[in-house]
C-alpha cells in the first residue's frame, strides 16, 4: 500500500477529471481519457519499482559496519530506518486479502449471473437475435463473447422503434469493445484496492462508456429528445443487472439526460485553457514524484571526518571480513589508467607506483582514497588517486550482509622503455598476492 502510487491515482483522476470538461467541444471520446487514467495509474507506480534506477541498493538492517573492523573507525556506523521487519509482510497480506475480497465478490456476481442464465431464452428484437431474460437487462452480459440481454418487459411492453434503440445501445457497447474495458478496468481495482484514484477512476469510466454510447446512438438515429424520454421510461422498469456486465443505465441518470438536452454546460475556451493548462500542470507533477523508496543504506557518522581515514591512521590492522571487496569493471581499468596517467609524465618517461587506500562503502563504490605509499612523485599519486575513484567492487561481506572496507591497492604507471616505443595499446597487469594486487598502466 503505497503512498506514492495513491497519489499518483489521485492526480491522474484529476487530470482526467479536468481533460472531460473540455472533451465535449472536442468530440473526442470520454472513456479514452478515464481509461489512460486509469493505465497511468497502474503502470506508473510498477514502473517506478519494476524499472531498474541505476543506484546500487542494499537491503540491510541494523548495524552493518563499525570501527576499524568494518574499514570506518571509531563512531562510524551504517544503518538504515528502525527494524519494522513485520510491517512489508502485514501489508503484503493485507493486500491479498483486500484483492481476494474484491476477487470474491466479482466471481460470485458473475457466478450468480451464470446461474439465472439458464432461465433465458434466445430471442429477437426487431429481427436481429438477443437473449431475453424475466429481469436481466438490457445489459451487455459477458467480456470475451458477449450477448444482448433484454428483459421480457422490453419485448412485450415497448413499441418497435424503442426495442431498436435499445438493440443499437446495447449492440455500440459491442462495437466499440466496452466490456473489454471494463473488464480491465475491474481486474486494475482487484489488483490495487487499496487505490481510490482506481476505484473513482473505474466509477466514471463506467459513466464515460454509456454517454459515449449515447453519443453514437443519437449520431447515428439523430433523436435525442425522444431517445431521453426511452432511458426515463427504462429507467422505471429496470430492476437489477448484474455488477459485471454493461447496462444501458447507469448513475447518474440525470446527466445523462442533461447530455442528451444538452443541458450540460459546455465551458468557453478561455475556460477550456485554463484547465489543459492545470491538466498539463498536474501531469508535470506527477511525472517529476519521485519513485517509491526502496532499501537502502544511510551514513550515520559521529564524530569528525577523520573517523574515515584508513585503518593505519589509528595503528590497527583491518579485521578480515567474510569475503574482501572484489574488483567487478576490471575490464574498464585499462582506459581509467591510461586516461588518469598525466601526459606530461609520461612523455617524459616519468613512471611511479604508488600504494593506495581505497574504502569501499557497503554498495561497491569507491567513498574516499588515501596515499599509503607514496610513488615519489605528486601528481602520480594523484593520478592513482583519481584512477582509483573510478574502480567499481563488489563489496565486502561480513555474517552475509554488505559491509564497508578499506582495501590497500598498488597502481604503477609505467612510461614506454624506450623512446621509440610508443606504439601499443595500454595494457593492465593484475598480480594477486596474498597481501597485495597490483594494478600496472603500461606501454
Amino acid at each position: 500500500m503505497d503512498g506514492p502510487a495513491i497519489l499518483v491515482g489521485l492526480l491522474l483522476f484529476l487530470v482526467a477529471a479536468i481533460v472531460e470538461r473540455v472533451i465535449p467541444g472536442l468530440g473526442l471520446p470520454r472513456r479514452a481519457v478515464w481509461a489512460t487514467s486509469m493505465a497511468g495509474s497502474v503502470i506508473l507506480p510498477l514502473a517506478s519499482v519494476l524499472v531498474p534506477s541505476g543506484e546500487p541498493t542494499a537491503g540491510v538492517s541494523g548495524i552493518v559496519g563499525s570501527a576499524v573492523a568494518r574499514g570506518g573507525g571509531p563512531g562510524l556506523e551504517l544503518s538504515v530506518a528502525p527494524d519494522l521487519w513485520w510491517v512489508d509482510p502485514v501489508l503484503l497480506a493485507g493486500w491479498a486479502m483486500a484483492t481476494a475480497a474484491v476477487s470474491f465478490v466479482l466471481i460470485r456476481s458473475r457466478l450468480e449471473l451464470r446461474h439465472d442464465s439458464s432461465r433465458w431464452v434466445h430471442g429477437e428484437v426487431c429481427g436481429s437475435p438477443v437473449t431475453i431474460s424475466p429481469s436481466t437487462g438490457p445489459a451487455v452480459v459477458g467480456f470475451i463473447a458477449p450477448v444482448v440481454v433484454v428483459p421480457g418487459w422490453v419485448v412485450s411492453e415497448l413499441d418497435e422503434w424503442s426495442q431498436r434503440m435499445i438493440y443499437v445501445h446495447e449492440r455500440e457497447h459491442i462495437r466499440a469493445r466496452d466490456p473489454l474495458l471494463l473488464l480491465l478496468g475491474l481486474a486494475a481495482a482487484a489488483l490495487f484496492p487499496w487505490n481510490p484514484g482506481i476505484w473513482l477512476g473505474l466509477r466514471a469510466l463506467r459513466q464515460a462508456v454509456e454517454l459515449d454510447c449515447d453519443a453514437r446512438v443519437v449520431r447515428l438515429e439523430g433523436v435525442r429528445s425522444a431517445y431521453g424520454s426511452l432511458l426515463l421510461d427504462v429507467a422505471r422498469h429496470l430492476n437489477q443487472r448484474p455488477p459485471t456486465s454493461i447496462a444501458v443505465t447507469s448513475p447518474p441518470l440525470e446527466r445523462r439526460i442533461r447530455f442528451l438536452t444538452n443541458a450540460e454546460p459546455i465551458p468557453g475556451w478561455p475556460i477550456r485553457t485554463f484547465l489543459l493548462t492545470a491538466a498539463c500542470a498536474i501531469s508535470l507533477i506527477v511525472a517529476r514524484l519521485p519513485s517509491p523508496p526502496r532499501p537502502s543504506i544511510e551514513w550515520r557518522v559521529s564524530g569528525s571526518d577523520e573517523l574515515m581515514n584508513p585503518p593505519s591512521s589509528y595503528g590497527l590492522p583491518p579485521s578480515p571480513p567474510d569475503s574482501r571487496p572484489r574488483l567487478v569493471n576490471r575490464h574498464e581499468t585499462p582506459g581509467i589508467l591510461d586516461g588518469s596517467y598525466p601526459p606530461m609524465l609520461r612523455d617524459a618517461g616519468v613512471g611511479g607506483t604508488a600504494v593506495v587506500w581505497i574504502y569501499v562503502d557497503p554498495r561497491g563504490r569507491v567513498e574516499r582514497t588515501s596515499i599509503l605509499e607514496s610513488s615519489g612523485n605528486p601528481e602520480l599519486d594523484r593520478a592513482a588517486q583519481g584512477a582509483s575513484m573510478e574502480f567499481q567492487y563488489r563489496p565486502a561481506v561480513t555474517d552475509g550482509r554488505p559491509t564497508a572496507e578499506w582495501i590497500q591497492q598498488s597502481i604503477s604507471f609505467l612510461p614506454p622503455p624506450s623512446p621509440g616505443s610508443v606504439s601499443g595499446r595500454i595494457r593492465l597487469a593484475i598480480w594477486t598476492t596474498p597481501t597485495l594486487p597490483t594494478l600496472v598502466a603500461m606501454r
